[in-house]
């Protein structure tokens, strides 16, 4: 085959997977491999057909072949690509590794300074990561999704005002959930009500806007208006998954043994006190035992809103045609504690307990719920609370919008969480 038949047949593959036609791709990729097994174009290509099929396991092991292969600095989207991939799976290191080898292709490589700033953030070096977004914005000022980053960590440092000028330049699906948020934060009470107000007659429902509007009807003394999920502590759920004959102690371990081995980076939050988080999507490793608990997770996703479904909140009624699930491990250690918070990104969140500590005091290391968290401005109002009680094997599934904590507990032990969101597919 002349390098140019060569070439027309990866522009054939390629255009089958803007075609989506995944399957039809990986065919003539294999087929190609066999000959040229060392050819960039071909092995970037069988990599996103490996990925867009939900292979993450034979994407990620073609992206690691590519890095060890000596550098081809014609191939930046090759290395960009890579960079993707590793950063949803959680492995930060390796994404700042093929990010950084884009960048020696392309320094103007926007999408790679992209990956390397939000995985120097999830490590927790924002000043590494503002720097990321910065460079980037200096190539593209107007980059929707760029100012959509750098307003994110503005937001999380409380420069508000900052981020709200970011937030005000970019229609990424959360920003203007997020401004509202800062904008709350920075006391502005009459642009909040304006902005919330345009918010309540947008179709598209987000939870954070519900927390906003409860934990505002409550603060100022006004309507909650806001139509997601306005009563969301009925709406809570808890079982015990040792009741299901595929849930046991054997699995907890199993899981255990393959998270371990899975590669997953951890990293610190502001909000977790003497704990870790896993980095990017537990669920897609593709492992025996993490597919049977996202398997046991999905059909409890599917009781819950048979149970629920004579309620009225549109939180229920306007289920997400198209989800996805994404979930990560939290690991706290003796006086652990989470403050509280809610899932901005999700619908429906929830937590499985696969480790808990010995209570001392009543109500050590449970779940608390409540209209107040996320270090919102209040005065002396009272929110209403629940507790609940939870042990070894519990699930608890909850509206994402509902904001909850780990109450502290002081057992030498560990407390092992498997949280997870249903994720509305846009």
């Amino acid at each position: 085959m002349t390098s140019q038949e060569l070439n027309k047949r990866i522009t054939d593959s390629a255009n089958l997977l803007k075609q989506k036609k995944y399957q039809d791709a990986l065919d003539l990729l294999k087929e190609l491999l066999s000959v040229y097994p060392n050819n960039m174009g071909v092995i970037n290509n069988l990599a996103l057909a490996y990925k867009n099929l939900g292979n993450y396991s034979q994407a990620r092991s073609i992206f690691l072949k590519i890095l060890d292969m000596e550098k081809d600095l014609n191939q930046s989207n090759v290395y960009t690509n890579a960079g993707n991939l590793f950063f949803s799976m959680g492995e930060l290191e390796k994404c700042i590794e093929a990010s950084k080898i884009a960048l020696e292709c392309d320094d103007k490589n926007v999408s790679a300074l992209a990956n390397m700033g939000l995985s120097y953030n999830e490590q927790g070096n924002s000043d590494e990561a503002i720097s990321c977004f910065k460079r980037a914005l200096e190539i593209e000022p107007k980059n929707d999704i760029i100012n959509y980053y750098l307003a994110n960590i503005y937001r999380v440092l409380m420069e508000y005002k900052k981020a709200i000028n970011h937030y005000e330049l970019t229609n990424q699906r959360l920003a203007k959930s997020n401004q509202l948020e800062c904008i709350y934060k920075d006391n502005n009470r009459k642009l909040f009500n304006e902005k919330l107000n345009l918010l309540s007659k947008n179709d598209a429902l987000q939870p954070l806007v519900a927390s906003l509007s409860a934990h505002a009807a409550i603060r100022y003394e006004q309507e909650d208006t806001y139509p997601f999920c306005k009563n969301p502590m009925d709406l809570i759920h808890s079982i015990d998954l040792f009741e299901d004959e595929r849930f046991s102690e054997q699995l907890i371990s199993k899981l255990g043994d393959e998270i371990n081995q899975s590669g997953l980076s951890k990293k610190t939050q502001s909000l977790l006190d003497k704990g870790v988080q896993s980095s990017g999507n537990l669920f897609l490793q593709d492992l025996p035992n993490i597919k049977l608990i996202q398997e046991i997770i999905k059909d409890n996703i599917d009781k819950y809103r048979d149970k629920f479904s004579n309620q009225e909140a549109l939180f229920i009624k306007s289920w997400p045609q198209l989800w996805g699930l994404h979930g990560w491990l939290i690991i706290m250690q003796q006086g652990g504690s989470l403050l509280g918070h809610m899932h901005k990104e999700g619908w429906l969140s929830g937590s499985i307990y696969l480790k808990i500590p010995k209570k001392n005091l009543p109500n050590e290391g449970d779940i608390k719920f409540s209209l107040n968290g996320g270090a919102y401005p209040y005065d002396k109002e009272t929110f209403p609370e629940k507790i609940i009680n939870i042990k070894r094997g519990s699930m608890v599934m909850f509206p994402s919008s509902l904001f909850h904590s780990t109450i502290p507990f002081h057992s030498n032990e560990e407390r092992i969480t498997l949280a997870f969101d249903v994720i509305p597919k846009h």
